[in-house]
């Protein structure tokens, strides 16, 4: 069955062409109104409102093994997060060698450690006990006496924001698993805990590792805990099991595999940022966070000025260059707009045997500040006719910024065809 509506627009092409045009005007009209609209100022200005301040917002930063492995590499993972400037900084052990008889020993390498992160500043530091920060020759926790005297207990536990954090030893002298009093405590803290809206888990072994892994990741599960995060393996890895994201991260010990660090081999920290119930952990490789003084106004205008003015023109069209007994002369003309004298690298590429130069490579000296400094080759064409493609020069100069580094800069000449 048909009704009306259906059948007078399904056999009448024409009243679908005048909805087209009406359509089409309509459509106009709206452009152009809200054109008019604007540019009378017409139109309300779309409302901008601050940003909703949250409950609690924080960040804080999580290291892995370091060892004295790869010093400077920690030293300067730790003058990131200075730049960074988190709440504080937890490291998930073994952030001395150990594995030594003598307990002056144990000292003198925590003195050492304590003397790496003294450029932390203001910012807490909180220690999680590793197995080399615990265990002596014989691999008992001989160093543990040290380690107490140092940094006192080797598992607790502290309230920050609406967050609640837990450290843990999984080298509680009972092998590689949290049991006894030590699990007691755990229960305990867990359960007077409940009220915050983040719990997160911090010890030293994997959690696969450990004999009881079973036990706790029940104990985690049932307990909303947040996130869970560790080290020892030397590479970076993450996994979600029942909602619970268990992360374990390294600093500054040799990578555990040759592999890319896609694969988790590379020197990072973890930075946590929580933000009332939410929370993220971003990964943050070794060089990634430089200071702003980095660049100074002085040093960026002059870097600035030698990209856009060092070729005073960038192609010459080759009907324009003179000919001579030697063939063709290529007059370039270069500028030195930076405040230090600098050597230009003259590279020219001939696209095929039919040109041909004495020398297609040249050093030359620009003084600091010299305009329009000639510089002027002689290039042949062995068979006289057309080309069809043209060589080209590249010039590149070296400078150097007020770090130390030398910072390259590249730029081309071209011959280009009649105009």
């Amino acid at each position: 069955m048909q009704t009306g509506f259906s059948s007078n627009w399904d056999s009448n092409p024409f009243p679908i062409r005048r909805y087209q045009r009406f359509a089409l005007a309509v459509s106009r009209f709206s452009i152009c109104g809200i054109v008019v609209l604007l540019a009378l100022g017409w139109l309300p200005a779309i409302a901008v409102e601050p940003p909703v301040e949250p409950d609690h917002e924080f960040t804080f930063v999580v290291l892995g093994d370091s060892q004295f492995e790869l010093p400077n590499t920690f030293n300067r993972l730790i003058d990131e997060i200075v730049h960074l400037y988190p709440s504080f900084v937890i490291q998930v052990g073994d952030m001395i060698s150990g594995y030594v008889e003598d307990l002056d020993v144990f000292r003198a390498q925590w003195k050492r450690f304590q003397a790496q992160i003294s450029t932390l500043g203001e910012i807490p530091f909180y220690p999680v006990p590793g197995n080399h920060d615990l265990l002596d020759a014989s691999s008992q926790p001989g160093g543990e006496a040290v380690y107490r005297e140092v940094w006192g207990d080797t598992y607790y536990s502290f309230d920050y924001h609406n967050a609640h954090f837990i450290v843990l030893n999984t080298d509680d002298g009972v092998g590689s698993e949290i049991v006894g009093r030590q699990l007691r405590w755990l229960e305990e803290d867990l359960a007077q805990s409940r009220e915050q809206d983040h719990i997160f888990v911090f010890f030293h072994r994997p959690i696969y590792a450990l004999k009881n892994q079973e036990q706790l990741h029940a104990l985690f599960r049932e307990h909303d805990v947040s996130a869970v995060i560790y080290g020892h393996m030397h590479h970076l890895n993450y996994h979600v099991r029942d909602g619970i994201p268990y992360v374990m991260t390294m600093s500054a010990t040799r990578l555990s595999t040759p592999f890319p660090f896609e694969a988790g081999n590379l020197h990072h920290l973890l930075m946590v940022t929580v933000r009332d119930n939410n929370f993220r952990i971003a990964v943050v490789k070794l060089g990634s966070v430089l200071p702003p003084d980095i660049v100074s106004p002085e040093q960026n205008s002059m870097l600035y000025r030698l990209e856009k003015r060092f070729l005073s023109e960038k192609r010459i069209p080759f009907d324009k260059l003179q000919k001579t007994d030697e063939g063709y002369e290529v007059p370039l003309k270069v500028n030195n707009p930076t405040d230090q004298d600098l050597l230009a690298f003259f590279e020219w590429e001939l696209p095929n045997a039919r040109w041909s130069m004495e020398s297609k490579g040249l050093r030359v000296a620009l003084p600091a500040g010299v305009r329009e400094h000639p510089v002027t080759f002689q290039i042949r064409r062995e068979i006289d006719y057309r080309p069809e493609v043209y060589p080209s020069c590249t010039i590149k100069t070296l400078y150097l910024t007020q770090s130390g580094d030398v910072v390259q800069s590249e730029h081309v000449f071209e011959l280009v065809p009649a105009e």
